[in-house]
């Protein structure tokens, strides 16, 4: 598994290198998330800020939704990331991510709410539109709760 994730950093990092530079802005937005662990949808509530001219913080709060499936009564992450873009044309951006994930959750019949501190690791995708940036993502979520968590969403600039 390190070996792993070493090598993902390590791929990364030449990437970054290679990147043009672009400038960021601050947005506001949403969408929709699935987690491979907790097997359910969730809704993600998000913000990016532009730290410098290829990278920008983004966090974000996603409650997941209780479909009765799984075994969790309440399950919910809040993510510190910074993005990095690789690529800009001006009307996309391609970006790698990672940050720290602090998950909460609860397991069905149990009274103890349980918290998880974890890693995360990704790539996204951003394509501008008129009415703001439409946004496609992929992280894994590295900690006693391992997860592939897929995202989608809208981000609107704020000006």
């Amino acid at each position: 598994m390190l070996h792993r994730l070493l090598s993902a950093i390590a791929v990364i990092t030449l990437l970054f290198l290679a990147a043009p530079e672009v400038h960021a802005q601050a947005t506001l937005g949403g969408g929709m998330v699935y987690g491979s662990g907790v097997e359910t949808a969730g809704l993600k509530l998000e913000t990016t800020f532009p730290i410098a001219r290829r990278f920008r913080g983004a966090g974000d709060l996603t409650f997941y939704l209780d479909d009765n499936d799984n075994a969790f009564d309440s399950y919910w992450a809040f993510n510190a990331n910074g993005h990095y873009i690789l690529n800009s044309d001006g009307q996309a951006d391609f970006y790698g991510l990672a940050g720290l994930n602090f998950t909460n959750y609860k397991y069905y019949g149990g009274n103890d709410t349980n918290t998880e501190l974890g890693v995360n690791i990704g790539l996204g995708g951003q394509y501008h539109a008129n009415f703001g940036n439409l946004y496609g993502e992929v992280k894994y979520v590295a900690s006693d709760l391992d997860q592939l968590v897929l995202g989608v969403g809208v981000r609107f600039p704020l000006r």
